[in-house]
């Protein structure tokens, strides 16, 4: 009886939800064909940073991380100058351009991701792996929406997140050009 109500709860979650402000959303149903494969949710990015040696380059990637992220110490894990290695994590915000009257909901959305370094003289690889979606808790029109926690699933959302992290990771080289220029002051 306990397998019956279990599956009928799911079922019926799985066909629509109500957000706490009483405004339905469908949850879409995905084609097969658009689930995304594994090897589909991590990739790298080569960005040239012309006239960076290895060990400015190394300097300049730390200090884009504190300000990209607001502080390196919480995100980096590994450093290794000598081998031009940093390994962190990261966060962006859930790309999106219009919320359709969910700005509230939407702000509490976010794409967590390890990030992985490679340094070289004029250089650098940025690949990310492990990325997923999450939510904080939010309070909507008087009502609770839980946290949610779960992996990239379909080809347009790791699509939109690639796009997303391909912007980031060309802001380090223009950052590392900009602190070049910074230096005659």
């Amino acid at each position: 009886m306990k397998s019956a109500l279990y599956f009928f709860a799911l079922f019926s979650l799985s066909s629509s939800v109500s957000v706490a402000s009483g405004i339905p959303i469908e949850i879409p149903k995905i084609n097969p064909e658009d689930i995304a494969e594994e090897s589909e949710k991590s990739f790298f990015f080569i960005n040239d940073a012309p006239g960076q040696k290895k060990d400015t380059l190394f300097f300049n990637a730390k200090q884009w991380i504190a300000e990209s992220f607001k502080s390196s110490k919480a995100v980096i894990d590994l450093e290794d100058k000598a081998e031009g290695v940093i390994v962190g994590n990261g966060v962006i915000p859930y790309p999106t351009k219009d919320c359709a009257g969910a700005c509230e909901l939407i702000a509490s959305w976010k794409y967590r991701f390890k990030v992985k370094i490679d340094l070289k003289d004029n250089r650098y690889r940025m690949s990310f792996s492990e990325i997923e979606f999450f939510s904080i808790p939010a309070y909507i029109g008087g009502g609770y929406v839980p946290p949610v926690q779960r992996p990239l699933l379909h080809k347009k959302e790791v699509q939109t997140v690639k796009d997303e992290l391909q912007k980031l990771s060309a802001t380090l080289a223009k950052y590392a050009e900009n602190k070049k220029t910074d230096d005659k002051w």
